[in-house]
């Protein structure tokens, strides 16, 4: 399938597929999980990217994740995460500002409209498109598989988890943001990796938040099925294309 890209007015590299820009405004699904180029075309991660894909009547946007570019791997991204952090080095903020800017020069040329657009993530993709939903008001879709969403509890993480960059990107600074969002995650029943608790802890907290707060908008659901792969983080085809399957129904 081909893959096509563009820069942004401040350089910034989106790669896609689906429709050139220039055919003007479709449906839209932002997955993040590695390099913008191995998100959309190195299996298995890029299998949700395909399934959205075969419907021609969307586009899917991919940016290369920090840390995920070569000559650096994709294996030691969050030991490279945590490496900068531990030099007091936030390589994550400006990369979410840069996306969300990205995303708003889309709706500016109105190649995407916020109310048809969803933010999709791979584990740590997850974690930034929870994020990247939360710093944008017009994005309220979020659907993410096995999703990092306690950062500060990630092994590479553990040691450093009171470090002050470690506290500004914990989701949990986010969680009025995002208790107005709909969102939804699929995840293992055992996953020891980001830790299926944490991902049931993030849902039942939103929905706490959402009742203490009255709050009208915003909707959460967590899939759980039997965890597959190593540390049991793995996601199967068949929940990439229900993850898939979903998105499309809230965009077309």
């Amino acid at each position: 399938m081909h893959v096509r890209e563009f820069f942004t007015e401040d350089g910034f590299h989106v790669s896609y597929l689906g429709p050139p820009l220039e055919d003007g405004y479709l449906p839209c699904v932002f997955y993040f999980a590695l390099s913008a180029l191995d998100s959309l075309t190195l299996d298995p991660y890029n299998q949700p990217a395909l399934e959205l894909a075969k419907d021609n009547n969307l586009r899917v946007f991919s940016v290369s994740l920090p840390g995920h570019e070569p000559p650096l791997l994709k294996e030691n991204a969050f030991v490279y995460w945590a490496e900068n952090v531990m030099n007091n080095n936030d390589i994550l903020t400006p990369f979410l500002h840069r996306t969300c800017r990205a995303i708003e020069y889309l709706q500016e040329k109105d190649y995407i409209r916020a109310e048809t657009t969803v933010v999709m993530g791979l584990s740590r993709g997850g974690f930034i498109a929870a994020h990247i939903a939360a710093m944008l008001p017009s994005i309220d879709k979020v659907i993410a598989f096995a999703p990092v969403t306690k950062i500060e509890h990630a092994t590479d993480f553990r040691e450093i988890h009171e470090h002050p960059i470690v506290r500004h990107l914990s989701l949990s600074r986010h969680m009025q943001e995002l208790c107005k969002k709909k969102i939804c995650f699929y995840i293992g029943n055992r996953d020891e990796r980001v830790g299926t608790k944490h991902c049931f802890d993030f849902i039942s907290s939103l929905a706490d938040l959402k009742f203490k707060l009255r709050e009208k908008k915003g909707s959460y659901k967590l899939n759980i099925s039997d965890s597959i792969g190593f540390m049991g983080h793995g996601t199967s085809p068949e929940v990439f294309k229900e993850g898939a399957d979903y998105a499309k129904s809230l965009i077309l």
